[in-house]
C-alpha cells in the first residue's frame, strides 16, 4: 500500500504524436507540532509562530506546499507511527539516536533548545545539580525526552503535562514545586500572561540540544529531509530571518545552536 499522500501523474508520448507533457501537482505535505508559542500556535484558526514560518519559507524555496495541525506532543508521535504525517517540526534525534529509526533528520536544525527551571518568586529556586530537587513536584511535559539521570532519579516527583503553558499554571496554583519549560517558550509566556511578577527561572540552561524538522521515512522522504537542510541553511543566512527572530521578540542567544 502506498502511503505517501503525493502522487505524481506521468504524461506520456505516442508514437509519432506532440503530445505536451503532463506535470503532476503534488498534494501539500503534512506536518504536525505541538502548541509552543511563539515557535507554533493555533490563533484565530490558524497555524502561526516562528518555526511554522521558516519551515514554509523553506519548504516553499523546494516549490512544496504544506499544512500544519496542531497536537498534543503524545498525539504527534502517535500519528506518526501510523504514517498519517509526513514530518515533525522540532524533534530531536533522542539520547541514543533511536527516533532515526522512523525519522530522517536534516544535516540543519532547526534552532538550539535548553529548558529552564521556572519557580515562584516567593519560594525562590537555585539549581545546583539533581540533588537541589530532592523531595520536590516537577511539572515535565509528555512524551519528551529528558536526560537519563533527570528521569531516572527518585528522590522527586515528575508531574506530566500535555504543555508548557500547563505546566506554569500547574506553578502558579502552586500544585507543583518547579516546572521545567523551553527557554523561549517560558520567557513568551511571562510575557504574554503577565507572570513576570509571580514567576522567575533559574539561569542554568538544562539538557541543551538541538531541534529539527523530522521527516517520516515510513513516506519515503529521506532525499527530502536533506533538500530541505540545504534550503533551511540558506534562509537562515538572510536577513529575512533575523527579520523574523525580531518580530517574535526571541533573543538570538535563546536558540543558538553552540555547546553550553
Amino acid at each position: 500500500m502506498n502511503l505517501d499522500r503525493r502522487h505524481w501523474m506521468l504524461g506520456s508520448l505516442a508514437a509519432g504524436l506532440s503530445t505536451p507533457a503532463v506535470r503532476a501537482r503534488a498534494e501539500p505535505l503534512v506536518l504536525a507540532a505541538e502548541s509552543f508559542p511563539p515557535f507554533s500556535q493555533l490563533q484565530d484558526g490558524l497555524a502561526q509562530g516562528l518555526d511554522w514560518d521558516v519551515v514554509r519559507a523553506a519548504l516553499g524555496a523546494l516549490g512544496l506546499e504544506a499544512r500544519l495541525e496542531i497536537l498534543p506532543w503524545k498525539r504527534a508521535l502517535v500519528d506518526l507511527e501510523q504514517g498519517l504525517l509526513d514530518a515533525l517540526i522540532g524533534v530531536s534525534p533522542g539520547d541514543l539516536n533511536e527516533r532515526e529509526v522512523a525519522l530522517a533528520f536534516p544535516d540543519e536544525p532547526l534552532s538550539g533548545s535548553h529548558s529552564r527551571f521556572y519557580y515562584r518568586k516567593a519560594q525562590p529556586f537555585v539549581f545546583d545539580g539533581l540533588f537541589t530537587l530532592k523531595g520536590k513536584r516537577i511539572s515535565v511535559l509528555t512524551g519528551y525526552q529528558y536526560p537519563p539521570d533527570f528521569n531516572n532519579a527518585p528522590y522527586f516527583q515528575r508531574d506530566a503535562s500535555a504543555t508548557h503553558e500547563q505546566s506554569l499554571r500547574k506553578l502558579l496554583a502552586r500544585r507543583v514545586d518547579l516546572a521545567l519549560v523551553h527557554a523561549g517558550v517560558g520567557e513568551h509566556l511571562l510575557q504574554r500572561e503577565g507572570w513576570s511578577s509571580e514567576l522567575a527561572a533559574d539561569p542554568t540552561p538544562i539538557a541543551p540540544g538541538r531541534l529539527y524538522v523530522g521527516f517520516s521515512r515510513r513516506r519515503g522522504h529521506a532525499q527530502l529531509a536533506q533538500r530541505f537542510g540545504l534550503a533551511l541553511r540558506q534562509f537562515k543566512a538572510r536577513p529575512d530571518y533575523a527579520k523574523l527572530l525580531a518580530r517574535y521578540g526571541l533573543r538570538p542567544e535563546t536558540l543558538r545552536t553552540g555547546v553550553w
